[in-house]
């Protein structure tokens, strides 16, 4: 009996040291587990505020931070070579046993050596996920900011392209004759407007990729009023140089017009004066005539006119000289 109650009581305290093994086993993982879980979060939180540093243009810095968290995240595998080792043990003690629930068990610290064995990979996939997030987060950040910056600084320089398109129709209107001439004017004034708003097209491409990168409703809602705006100003822009070139034509016009009234004006006063000495009569004033080809009518009436009168004055003339000769002929007269 005696020999009985030590073998019994030797293989109670096997089936002891394996499970105590075991539970110090996964108390060791968990506290790998906590440890490194922390360690993630650390690195997590450093990469997040490193970003935050970061501006426009930083990418391969992003990059580098991402990197870095990962590379300081490595060491933590080491964590869990403990425990391995204390579930491998376990593992072998209760193989041991040779019974049904030392396999079962056995079993388990297989599960729990593979899980362990995968928590680094875990770790690092969280944190690579976490910083890309975030990476993300910065990208959308800063494309808005410097689409921002650009918008305002052109809009400075915008301020004074009123002014420029002036002095610049001004001078090249005046050159201009003919609608072909016109339309290649509005074309230049066109192409003047696209290159001075270049930064802008700039910008809402920054807006759109800031778009297509966020999930957030608001953010993109953002995004949108922002494009909107754009276009409207560019449309903008466009209309208040077509107006600036449009307005540069008229004027011209309306001199030139102006001028031919002038000149249509004074002919018409200056054919009614000579018509009125032609004639030997004070004529009234009359309109003037603006129907296509009347002023050459009244041109070439009033020169048949003079040309009478001139040929009448000749005529008279040579009867006076002939009446002359022949009274001096008569009177002896030298």
């Amino acid at each position: 009996m005696v020999y009985v109650a030590a073998i019994r009581n030797a293989e109670q305290n096997k089936h002891a040291g394996a499970d105590k093994d075991f539970n110090d086993a996964k108390a060791q993982y968990v506290q790998a587990l906590l440890d490194s879980r922390k360690k993630e979060e650390e690195l997590y939180a450093d990469g997040k505020d490193k970003m935050a540093a970061c501006v426009y243009g930083d990418d391969n810095k992003v990059d580098q931070i991402i990197a870095d968290a990962l590379n300081e995240l490595h060491p933590v595998g080491e964590k869990f070579i403990p425990c391995i080792e204390a579930f491998e043990a376990a593992k072998e003690a209760y193989l041991k046993q040779k019974t049904e629930a030392g396999n079962a068990n056995a079993e388990k610290c297989r599960e729990a050596i593979k899980e362990a064995k995968k928590q680094p990979e875990i770790l690092a996939d969280m944190l690579q996920t976490g910083l890309m997030d975030r990476k993300n987060i910065w990208q959308v950040k800063t494309k808005i900011e410097e689409g921002d910056a650009i918008v305002k600084e052109t809009e400075n320089l915008m301020d004074s392209l009123y002014g420029e398109i002036e002095k610049w129709a001004a001078v090249e209107v005046l050159k201009s004759s003919g609608e072909a001439s016109r339309s290649e004017l509005r074309s230049q004034a066109s192409k003047i407007v696209d290159m001075k708003t270049e930064p802008l097209k700039v910008a809402y491409g920054h807006y759109q990729d800031a778009y297509n990168l966020t999930e957030d409703a608001v953010v993109k809602r953002d995004c949108q009023n922002k494009m909107h705006a754009l276009d409207d100003a560019l449309q903008g822009y466009n209309d208040m140089v077509m107006d600036v070139v449009n307005n540069e034509i008229y004027k011209v016009d309306s001199n030139k017009k102006a001028e031919i009234e002038d000149v249509l004006r004074i002919y018409h006063d200056f054919s009614t004066k000579i018509e009125s000495l032609a004639k030997k009569m004070e004529l009234d004033s009359t309109e003037v005539n603006r129907e296509p080809g009347k002023a050459g009518e009244r041109l070439d009436g009033l020169m048949t006119l003079l040309h009478s009168h001139w040929e009448r004055d000749c005529s008279l003339r040579l009867q006076l000289h002939v009446a002359l000769d022949q009274t001096f002929t008569n009177e002896n007269m030298p």
